[in-house]
C-alpha cells in the first residue's frame, strides 16, 4: 500500500500552572504548587507527504470522474456506453492510467513509488467502481432481443472498448464510436440477409419513370463521401482492429457507406492514421 507519513513541524509546547494557597483573611502563602502540562502540536504533513496526498486525491478523482456503469437501460431513449463496450475493461484501464500517472509525477519529484501499491489502493478505496463487473448476460437482458447491441459478442465489445479507449487517448469524438458500434450492430443483426440496395439522392422522387433519369441519379454518393471512402481506402492498414468483414462493410457504397457522414469517415481516417502509427512504432 501507499503510505503518507507525517511528521510535527515543531515541538509541544507547555503549559505551567501555579497553584498558590492563601489563609482566609490573611495575604501569607499557606502552600503552592506547580503544574506543568504539555499540549501536543496537531502534526502537519511534510511537504513530501503533502504532494504525494495531491497526487494520490487527483488519480482517484480521476477514476470517479471518467469511470463507466455496467449498462442499466437508456438513459431518456438514448444509448448508454455500457450498451457496446466492455465497461470493465474500461474502468481497469482508467486505474491503470491513473496509477501509472501518479507514479511518473512522483518519479518527477524524486519518489518512487511501486505502481501495484498504487494501484492496489486505488482499487481498494474505490472499491465501488473496481467491483464493476461487465455482466452481459444483464446486459442483454436490458436491451432486450430484439435491440441489434444485443447481438455483440464479447470479441465486438473488447474491440470497440478499444477504439472506444484510443478515442478518448487522442481527441478524437467519442460519440462516433457509437456510430461505428450502431453500424457493426447491423452487420452482426442481419449478418448474409443484408442485402446491397439502390441509392437515391435523399429529395429524390420516387414516382419518376425516365430511366435516363433514374440510371443518372441512381447510386450516385455525393463526392465528398466517395473521395473520403476512396482516400481511407488507399490509406489503411489491415483492421484497425475491427475486423477486415467490417471494414469492407463500412467502405461498401452500397451498404455501409449509405449511412457515412462526413463526420464519420473523418473519425474512420484519423482512426486508420493512428493503428497505421501505431503498427509502425510495433514493428
Amino acid at each position: 500500500m501507499v503510505t503518507i507519513n507525517t511528521s510535527p513541524t515543531h515541538q509541544p509546547a507547555s503549559i505551567i500552572t501555579h497553584t498558590v494557597g492563601v489563609a482566609p483573611g490573611s495575604a501569607d502563602i499557606v502552600d503552592s504548587t506547580t503544574t506543568t502540562a504539555t499540549i501536543e502540536s496537531e502534526p502537519h504533513l511534510s511537504g513530501q507527504a503533502k504532494m504525494l496526498s495531491t497526487l494520490y486525491a487527483s488519480a482517484s478523482d480521476y477514476v470517479k470522474s471518467e469511470h463507466l456503469q455496467a449498462y442499466s437501460g437508456s438513459v431518456n431513449g438514448n444509448i448508454t456506453a455500457g450498451a457496446y463496450i466492455n465497461v470493465e475493461k474500461y474502468n481497469e484501464y482508467l486505474f491503470d492510467k491513473a496509477a501509472t500517472a501518479m507514479v511518473a509525477a512522483a518519479k518527477d519529484n524524486g519518489i518512487a513509488l511501486d505502481k501495484s501499491d498504487v494501484l492496489a489502493q486505488l482499487k481498494n478505496d474505490n472499491a465501488d467502481i473496481a467491483s464493476i463487473k461487465l455482466d452481459d448476460q444483464d446486459r442483454k437482458a436490458k436491451l432486450g432481443p430484439d435491440n441489434i447491441y444485443a447481438d455483440f459478442s464479447t470479441s465486438d465489445l473488447d474491440r470497440l472498448t478499444d477504439i472506444y479507449i484510443t478515442a478518448k487517448e487522442h481527441g478524437l469524438n467519442i460519440d462516433e464510436v457509437e456510430g461505428l458500434a450502431l453500424r457493426k450492430g447491423v452487420q452482426n443483426h442481419y449478418g448474409s440477409t443484408l442485402q446491397a440496395g439502390d441509392i437515391y439522392p435523399y429529395d429524390w422522387d420516387y414516382s419518376e419513370t425516365d430511366p435516363d433519369k433514374i440510371a443518372a441519379a441512381k447510386n450516385q454518393l455525393p463526392d465528398a463521401i466517395t473521395s473520403k471512402a476512396d482516400e481511407i481506402k488507399s490509406t489503411i492498414q489491415g483492421d484497425l482492429g475491427l475486423g477486415s468483414d467490417f471494414i469492407a462493410f463500412l467502405l461498401n457504397p452500397k451498404i455501409g457507406l449509405r449511412g457515412a457522414t462526413d463526420a464519420s469517415l473523418d473519425f474512420l481516417s484519423k482512426l486508420s492514421t493512428l493503428y497505421n502509427q501505431q503498427k509502425q512504432t510495433d514493428a
